[in-house]
């Protein structure tokens, strides 16, 4: 007789389902008197209490204080076929799948499970679905659920854990590898063909140029959504993401100092040269009337874009609106509080103010006589709004004149 399920230990918890109550009855009974509180045990006495022919010998079955069972039952008398069925189930589940009559050479004595043991005993045979692919790393999940007790898994041994997850740790190290080899193989192989591609758009070949543009454009929208995708990761830490808002945030206010310089510069070397201009300098006077068609071109196509746009986005139209009213609001408002400064120093009796101011109110006249003028040149030459506005213009003028010479003669 051989004991071999000394020292096994199961932590699992299952739920258990018995055929009647004194199968359950028996269950209990019997788990209270044997050695260990393991599955083995516990699937001895579930096996041996389904009939009531074991239940009535279970002494002559299986001996509990050397935990050892008592392979000479097969033999007894009161064994039926379904008894038999039953023990030999039993003692294949105690022992591990592993024989434990050593003294029997026929097959019909040994306790392996027979083809119509397994038909009695066993409820279905799941198969699941193979992973892996066609190499050698292939795997398959097979659960085998047996009748009243479902899917039994017999529990590992400390050392077969240990050896189960070296094994797992050795395979994913030599899938690892292989992708690695595979991976740097196939970048060896597409750099070799792009090279050789593109030395033949270097030659001129025009099939290969175009088929050279396509690798161009393909490797830098790759590289974007790499990018992208790294941003995405990044900016889910909070801690990332307050940083970059930070170094966004410095940014700015780097690019709106270096701004304000360049425009500083700019103001002071028109200044210049308007100075120039003004002092008779040919060079300064081409390069300012350079500088000033520049600005009329580009404020041009600005307000052409402008003017399209709005003409199609009526929410634009309407922005552009509200801003420039906005913006002339607070322009008028600026100029007005410059020219009252402006008087209350001259009427202080300061010489540098007064003379501004006099330089100020001749420019305003030749503003509005060079406006006047423009607005005339461009009414006779045929342009319908210019001739509206010179119209009332001239109507304003002939109204003001007559009512200030009608003041005079009262």
């Amino acid at each position: 007789m051989n004991n071999t399920a000394l020292g096994a230990e199961n932590k699992k918890e299952q739920t258990i389902n018995f055929i009647s109550e004194a199968h359950e009855k028996f269950y209990y009974e019997k788990l209270k008197e044997v050695r260990y509180q393991d599955v083995y045990h516990k699937a001895l006495c579930y096996c041996l209490g389904i009939s009531d022919d074991t239940r009535r010998n279970v002494e002559s079955i299986y001996d509990f204080k050397t935990g050892c069972v008592k392979t000479e039952c097969l033999h007894e008398g009161w064994q039926t076929s379904g008894s038999m069925k039953v023990v030999r189930m039993a003692f294949n589940l105690y022992c591990n799948g592993t024989q434990s009559v050593d003294d029997y050479t026929k097959t019909e004595e040994q306790t392996n499970i027979t083809e119509l043991m397994l038909n009695d005993f066993i409820e279905k045979v799941v198969i699941h679905e193979a992973e892996g692919g066609r190499t050698k790393d292939r795997t398959q999940q097979v659960d085998i659920y047996f009748n009243f007790i479902g899917n039994f898994v017999l529990p590992l041994s400390e050392d077969e854990v240990e050896a189960l997850q070296s094994e797992e740790a050795r395979r994913a190290e030599e899938i690892a590898e292989r992708k690695r080899k595979s991976s740097k193989k196939s970048t060896q192989k597409r750099n070799q063909k792009r090279a050789e591609i593109k030395a033949k758009a270097e030659a001129g070949d025009p099939e290969a140029m175009a088929e050279y543009k396509v690798i161009l454009e393909k490797g830098r929208q790759n590289n974007r959504k790499r990018a992208e995708k790294m941003r995405e990761l990044r900016m889910s830490d909070p801690e990332y993401r307050a940083k970059m808002e930070e170094k966004e945030r410095l940014a700015l206010e780097r690019e709106k100092k270096r701004q304000e310089r360049a425009t500083k510069k700019k103001k002071i070397a028109l200044a210049e040269l308007k100075e120039q201009a003004e002092k008779g300098n040919q060079e300064a006077v081409r390069e300012l009337e350079e500088r000033r068609a520049i600005a009329r071109e580009r404020s041009r196509k600005s307000a052409e874009k402008r003017k399209q746009r709005s003409e199609n986005d009526p929410e634009y139209a309407k922005y552009l609106e509200e801003r420039n009213a906005e913006y002339n609001r607070r322009h008028t408002a600026r100029r007005k509080e410059q020219m009252e400064a402006l008087r209350a120093r001259a009427e202080a009796g300061d010489q540098e103010a007064q003379s501004q101011l006099a330089e100020r109110k001749q420019y305003q006249v030749r503003a509005t006589v060079k406006s006047y003028r423009k607005m005339r040149d461009d009414a006779l030459s045929g342009d319908p709004i210019a001739k509206v506005r010179y119209e009332k213009t001239l109507a304003m003028r002939r109204e003001a004149y007559h009512a200030k010479k009608s003041e005079q003669t009262a």
